[in-house]
């Protein structure tokens, strides 16, 4: 019995896209970090205060949930059986975040109802790559060690 080790064209096009998705959310984290006196100044008193008063604790999760991201589709494009455990990472980063952010702080206030669906999208599209790289990992794709 012969086994392939190619992955499907699909899983690449689906990784390349994933990989474009946790860079676009490391550019989210990064401009949140790096946001000046004047860029807080330049918003509305509510929004600039939800940014001057978030915990580290919180940014750190942030932190987190995007590099465990992007190492995770980084490994799972390299084939990595562990990539797994660092989408788990992520949304375990993700979940302390948005604890701060919709039960301590209730971003919703400020930003609406509407504040919850990207969220939602984030959460679904971690929990997609977290069943992924578990699958992938179930297929006989990935090098023998």
């Amino acid at each position: 019995m012969s086994v392939n080790l190619k992955p499907p064209v699909w899983f690449w096009i689906v990784g390349g896209l994933l990989l474009i998705w946790n860079l676009m959310g490391v550019a989210a984290y990064l401009a949140e970090v790096s946001k000046t006196a004047e860029d807080l100044a330049a918003m509305k008193p509510e929004e600039a205060a939800l940014y001057a008063n978030m915990p580290a604790w919180a940014t750190a999760a942030f932190a987190i949930a995007v590099w465990a991201g992007l190492a995770g589709i980084i490994a799972l494009l390299l084939r990595k059986n562990w990539a797994w455990l660092l989408f788990a990472l992520s949304i375990l980063g993700l979940l302390v975040q948005n604890y701060q952010q919709f039960v301590l702080v209730d971003v919703r206030a400020v930003y609406g109802a509407s504040a919850i669906y990207f969220p939602l999208v984030i959460f679904a599209i971690e929990v997609a790559s977290l069943w992924l790289a578990s699958w992938s990992t179930r297929q006989a794709w990935w090098p023998a060690r």
